[in-house]
């Protein structure tokens, strides 16, 4: 995967509107609902990002649990929590922050998928 992270491919571009879309959708879901929902319940900041940034990364590990998926996915979530947090809890630092990163990694990890099932199936 890290010799695709730099690399221009047909594949990063179909992923640019799944990646847009994802970044929107997660980090409304995310950090604006959740998080908000928790600051409404007088819950202090800490636990808002910690709830967060699990639920983040339960949702990003739907193929099966790994716990380096689910220890890097916590802490993307934490930062993008801070990142929510330091823009005085205005969402799009975060998303554009996620899109950014999903840009570089998203072939990634799409093609690592697909070649994993295909090995599966052989």
């Amino acid at each position: 995967m890290r010799t695709m992270i730099f690399e221009f491919s047909w594949l990063r571009l179909l992923c640019i509107p799944l990646v847009i879309l994802s970044g929107i959708v997660e980090k409304d879901f995310f950090r604006k609902i959740v998080m908000d929902a928790f600051d409404g319940w007088d819950y202090g900041l800490l636990v808002q990002i910690l709830i967060s940034a699990v639920i983040f990364a339960f949702a990003h590990i739907v193929w099966r649990f790994f716990m380096p998926v689910f220890i890097s996915t916590s802490i993307l979530g934490i930062l993008l929590s801070l990142v929510f947090i330091v823009s005085g809890r205005i969402v799009l630092p975060a998303i554009i922050a996620h899109i950014v990163i999903n840009l570089i990694i998203e072939p990634g990890l799409i093609y690592n998928v697909v070649l994993q099932s295909t090995r599966k199936e052989s």
